[in-house]
C-alpha cells in the first residue's frame, strides 16, 4: 500500500545517496521506516512500541530523525512511497509541517559518538570501567533507581558506549526525563570515552544551562566546573599553568 513519508536523503560524496524516509503519520503500536540507496527498492524495519522511545513510537521517529540531520541528511519534504517501495511522488504542499515528525525538534539535543584515537577503538576493559563508574556515580545521586531510568535503558546506554554497538553515536535530547543519560554521556566525555557535541557541532564538557542543576547535585555527579580562584590557590605553589 501507498504510503505518505518525509524524506531525507544524504548526498553521500564517496558513493551513491542513501534515502531514508518516516511516515508523515506514525502509529501508535509500531514505527516504520524505510532506507536504502537513492532509486533503488527501500527496505523496511518495524520498530515495535516497547523498543522505541519511552514507549512511543513518535518519539522514536523524532529522536531518529534528530539523528539523521546530525549525519548530514537533508530533508527534501513530504512524497508519497509507491507499492514496489521504490517510486516517490512529491505530495501537494497541503500537509501541515507542525503535523509532521519531521518538523523542529521538540527540544534541543547533544550528539555523542565514540571517541577512537589513531583510528583505533579505546580498551574494552576500560570502557567498562567508566561505564561502571558513571552508572554508580547516577546511582548515588538517585538518578538510577526507584523512579528513575529503567535497567533496559541502563543497558542501552552501557551497549551505545562499548564497542559491541556497531552504530557508535547517538542523539541526547536535552529534557528533564533524560538528565541520567545527559549526565552518563558527560561522565564518559571526561574520560575520553566519548566526543560530545551541542547542534552547532561545539564540543560539551559541562552541564548544559538549559537544564539548571542544583550545584549540590553537579558536585555529587562530579560535573560542577573548579572555580577559577581555587586553581589559582592551588597553583600558587610555584607550579605553572595557563588558560588554554
Amino acid at each position: 500500500m501507498a504510503i505518505n513519508v518525509m524524506l531525507y536523503r544524504h548526498p553521500n560524496p564517496e558513493g551513491s545517496p542513501k534515502d531514508w524516509a518516516c511516515p508523515i503519520t506514525v502509529a501508535d503500536t509500531v514505527l516504520t521506516v524505510f532506507y536504502g540507496r537513492t532509486g533503488s527498492v527501500l527496505r523496511q524495519a518495524d520498530t515495535p512500541a516497547h523498543q522505541c522511545e519511552q514507549g512511543s513510537p513518535s518519539r522514536e521517529a523524532a529522536r531518529r530523525v534528530r539523528e539523521k540531520v546530525a549525519k548530514g541528511y537533508v530533508r527534501l519534504g513530504a512524497f508519497c512511497l509507491g507499492n514496489n517501495r521504490r517510486d516517490l511522488t512529491p505530495v501537494a504542499a497541503s500537509i501541515s509541517p507542525a503535523a509532521t515528525v519531521s518538523s523542529a525538534p521538540e527540544s534541543p539535543c547533544l550528539y555523542w559518538r565514540r571517541r577512537s584515537i589513531s583510528g583505533r577503538a579505546a580498551d574494552p576493559a576500560r570502557v567498562d570501567t567508566v561505564c561502571q563508574d558513571a552508572i554508580e556515580t547516577l546511582v548515588r545521586v538517585g538518578w538510577i533507581g526507584p523512579g528513575g531510568p529503567t535497567a533496559p535503558t541502563v543497558a542501552r546506554l552501557w551497549s551505545s558506549a562499548a564497542q559491541s554497538d556497531p552504530v557508535g553515536h547517538g542523539v541526547a535530547p536535552l529534557e528533564i526525563t533524560q538528565r541520567a543519560q545527559i549526565a552518563f554521556w558527560l561522565l564518559l566525555a571526561q574520560q575520553g570515552i566519548v566526543e560530545l557535541a551541542d547542534e552547532a557541532g561545539r564540543l560539551v564538557t559541562r552541564w548544559p544551562p538549559q537544564l539548571p542543576l542544583a550545584a549540590e547535585t553537579l558536585e555529587a555527579l562530579g560535573l560542577q566546573p573548579k572555580d577559577v580562584r581555587q586553581l589559582l590557590a592551588a597553583g600558587s605553589d610555584g607550579e605553572d599553568w595557563f588558560f588554554g
